[in-house]
């Protein structure tokens, strides 16, 4: 939901934003690596523990050889939005500390709340197919 969302507003919003890199782009762009590499940690992970099967050491050493094939790429997304955090951030902050800033930070709420119940509902579910198995 977070990758759709920063994908979708960086469309929509391209036309208010300066050329080449501003702000918004660059917060962004890291918010779109760290979900991407959360994104396919935690997708691998699951691809993981739905393969696993006792009987079938074959098919669950392929979700494992998977799991190790994706790796690679989230644990660079996850360093290359550090990096970029880190390059960014004085600029950010000088952007930041501009007055006035109009922050509200609760008119995502609805939004918050949404990908938390998503969450919570993926929770319940994978406790419930590892209970049941």
């Amino acid at each position: 939901m977070v990758i759709a969302t920063l994908l979708t507003d960086g469309r929509r919003y391209k036309a208010y934003e300066t050329p080449g890199v501003s702000p918004a782009r660059t917060w962004r762009l890291i918010g779109l690596l760290v979900a991407t590499g959360i994104m396919l940690r935690c997708g691998a992970e699951a691809l993981t523990l739905w393969g696993w099967d006792i009987e079938q050491p074959a098919k669950t050493g392929t979700f494992l050889f998977i799991k190790r094939l994706i790796d690679p790429f989230a644990v660079a997304s996850g360093v290359t939005a550090m990096i970029l955090f880190v390059l960014s951030l004085p600029g950010i902050m000088h952007q930041l500390r501009r007055e006035p800033l109009p922050f509200d930070m609760w008119q995502a709420w609805p939004t918050v709340r949404r990908m938390l119940c998503v969450a919570v509902l993926c929770f319940v579910a994978a406790v419930g197919v590892t209970v049941t198995r």
